[in-house]
C-alpha cells in the first residue's frame, strides 16, 4: 500500500535478473562482509526494580554471532560499556540447528561502580566486525561509588618463607581490582597475587609466601585499584622454621 502512494515512478526496462548478470559482468566477484545483522541476546538475572547496582554479576548469553556455511570463524566477542571492556570470550560456532542461532557465546561481568541509569552495553565480535548494542538500565544511585571503609588482619603475624598466610578482611569495595604485597626494607616488594572481594565488601585469603622471600619485617598491603590500602606487619621467617 506504501509504495502504491509514491510518485515519479520509473521503469529502467529490467528484470532484477539482468540487473544481477550486468552487475557481475561489470564488477566479476561478489565480496559480501561477515557482518550478522541480527544478533540474538539474553540477560540474567532480570534487572531488580531500579536495575542493577554496582557489584552485580549480571551474565549475557548471545547467538547469531556466525554463518553456517563454511564462512570465516568469528573472532573474540567483547561487551563493553562505553570505554571500559567489561567481558571477552570465544563464540562457539558448532551448528545446533537449521535456525539462525549459530555461534554462541556466554559473557558475566560484574557491575562497575558509577554505572547508572539507562545505558547501552556494545556487542564487538573480531574478524567479522559484527556489532550490536544491547539496553540495560543501572540503579541511579550507583553513581554514588562504595566508600572504602577497608580493615585486615592476619591469621598469624609471623609465616615461614614458601608458606600460606590466612588474611581477611572488611569495607573493601567490591568490582575493584583488588592485589596483595608484601613490602620490605629499600623498596623491596614480593607480590602475592589478587584478591577476590565478595558481594559485601569482605575477603579471606590464602596467600602463599614465595619461598626466596629474605627473612624479616614486612608491611602488608591489600591495595585496590584507585590507590585505597590497608596494611598489617607481618613477619617473614626462613623457610625450614
Amino acid at each position: 500500500f506504501t509504495l502504491a502512494k509514491g510518485v515519479n515512478k520509473k521503469d529502467t526496462g529490467k528484470v532484477d535478473l539482468q540487473s544481477m548478470v550486468d552487475w557481475f559482468s561489470a564488477n566479476k566477484t561478489a565480496t559480501p562482509d561477515l557482518k550478522q545483522r541480527a544478533v540474538g541476546a539474553t540477560i540474567t538475572p532480570a534487572a531488580p526494580e531500579g536495575g542493577y547496582k554496582a557489584g552485580d554479576q549480571v551474565t549475557v548469553a548471545l547467538s547469531s554471532l556466525a554463518f553456517s556455511a563454511g564462512e570465516q570463524a568469528p573472532g573474540e566477542v567483547s561487551l563493553s560499556l562505553g570505554d571500559a571492556v567489561l567481558a571477552t570470550g570465544t563464540v562457539d560456532p558448532t551448528v545446533i540447528d537449521a535456525g539462525d542461532e549459530v555461534g554462541r557465546s556466554t559473557l558475566t561481568f560484574t557491575v562497575p561502580e558509577g554505572a547508572h541509569g539507562a545505558q547501552l552495553l556494545t556487542v564487538s565480535v573480531a574478524g567479522t566486525g559484527t556489532t550490536a548494542h544491547l539496553p540495560i538500565t543501572f540503579a541511579e544511585d550507583g553513581g554514588q561509588p562504595p566508600v572504602f571503609d577497608g580493615e585486615t588482619s592476619a591469621k598469624a603475624d609471623k609465616v615461614g618463607a614458601g608458606k600460606a598466610l590466612v588474611v581477611s578482611g572488611t569495607g573493601f569495595v567490591p568490582g575493584v581490582a583488588t592485589t596483595a604485597e608484601l613490602r620490605g626494607k629499600k623498596g623491596v616488594t614480593v607480590d602475592l597475587g589478587t584478591v577476590e572481594i565478595a558481594a559485601d565488601g569482605t575477603f579471606q585469603v590464602s596467600l602463599t609466601v614465595p619461598k626466596n622471600t629474605q627473612p624479616g619485617k614486612y608491611t602488608l598491603a591489600i591495595v585496590q585499584d584507585g590507590g585505597d590500602e590497608v596494611t598489617v606487619t607481618v613477619h617473614v621467617n626462613r623457610g625450614n622454621k
